[in-house]
């Protein structure tokens, strides 16, 4: 399975850099296995829906459809799911009108096999 490999490689990739603190701004290579695991996801069903939460206080949710091929935007999504989840857009919803946890937001995530990013 791809998914499970590029998730290893940017495990293995994150360990050579001693941990996430050592990986440098701008860094390709931590980037590209984002890509390649957001490409892996889609692959599985064809698509996946990568999601934002506006961080500016708006309680707005964008899911964007990416189909499996299509280029992917760097820094432009937070995470990757297979399908829009009722209950972590309410938690985010939650967490942007300061009731809610970013606990929350993670656990759901793994919950449904999401892929939660941090760009570099």
């Amino acid at each position: 399975m791809k998914l499970a490999y590029y998730r290893a490689r940017q495990s293995q990739y994150t360990v050579f850099r001693g941990g996430y603190l050592g990986i440098c701004e701008a860094d390709d290579s931590y980037n590209d296995y984002n890509c390649k695991i957001i490409q892996a996801l889609a692959m599985e069903h064809g698509y996946c829906y990568l999601g934002h939460f506006n961080a500016s206080g708006e309680e707005e949710m964008i899911y964007h459809l990416y189909h499996n091929g299509d280029p992917v935007e760097l820094f432009g999504y937070d995470f990757a799911i297979r399908e829009p989840d009722e209950k972590l857009t309410k938690f985010i919803l939650a967490w942007l009108s300061n009731t809610g946890s970013v606990l929350d937001i993670t656990e759901r995530l793994d919950q449904i096999g999401g892929e939660l990013f941090c760009w570099y």
